[in-house]
């Protein structure tokens, strides 16, 4: 391998252009430039890797090329295109491997998978996590620690989203998405985490109780909500 004028660049310059880029793309742009760039390569400790969408060869270059330590943020898919992945993910590391992982994301993970997912609780900066609705994976040891947790709705759902964030205290919590919620639920919720910025919820009126608490709850709000983004499911009991 030649060198470049990219060999000129200091190595935080780098780290820098890295930022912007998921784990995959900046091997296929940076691998084998240069021996200079390798080695910046191997040691960077912040690759963001998004498998929801990749080919094989990609999935096996970046498992066979990077140690867990370097990973900070983890998107798993055993979606149509991509079944199985989580358990070839896990051939090559274990979870409690990842320790400096902030961000987790879940996709319609197998079944065979989920108890590999019992020691997130293992991650010290976990921070961030994401899964589906109907997920088996339980965020109660680490809901506590979070900032951010996103549930997102599976086809043909009515569930209460709601129900997979644990009643305790979230001091850290500043952004949750729930895309089914009751109010009641929520309510609850929000007790728990005093210190939300950020809301994004779909409420689930079940009955007209639930209505009326809503319009009649008259409590002063204690939180910080900087934004709000609510919609309202009127479920066909309440209309009547």
């Amino acid at each position: 391998m030649s060198s470049c004028l990219l060999d000129r660049l200091p190595v935080e310059c780098l780290y820098m252009i890295f930022e912007y880029f998921w784990a995959q793309d900046i091997f296929h742009s940076f691998l084998n430039v240069t021996q200079y760039i390798n080695q910046v390569l191997y040691n960077y400790n912040r690759y963001l890797l998004n498998f929801e969408s990749i080919r094989k060869k990609d999935f096996d270059l970046i498992c066979r090329s990077i140690k867990p330590c370097q990973i900070q943020s983890l998107i798993l898919s055993d979606s149509e295109d991509t079944v199985g992945q989580s358990q070839l993910f896990l051939s090559f590391f274990s979870i409690n491997q990842l320790i400096h992982l902030r961000a987790l994301t879940l996709i319609s993970i197998d079944r065979n998978s989920i108890s590999a997912f019992s020691d997130i609780h293992k991650l010290p900066c976990l921070d961030s996590i994401e899964i589906d609705s109907n997920s088996q994976i339980s965020i109660n040891s680490i809901a506590s620690q979070l900032k951010r947790i996103i549930v997102n709705s599976c086809s043909d759902d009515y569930s209460n989203h709601g129900m997979l964030i644990p009643p305790i205290h979230l001091p850290r919590l500043r952004y949750l998405s729930l895309e089914r919620c009751s109010f009641s639920r929520l309510y609850s919720i929000l007790r728990f985490a005093s210190n939300l910025i950020s809301l994004h919820v779909s409420i689930i009126y079940w009955s007209s109780m639930e209505m009326n608490r809503l319009i009649n709850n008259d409590q002063e709000s204690p939180f910080k909500l900087v934004y709000l983004y609510m919609t309202m499911n009127v479920r066909s009991e309440c209309r009547k």
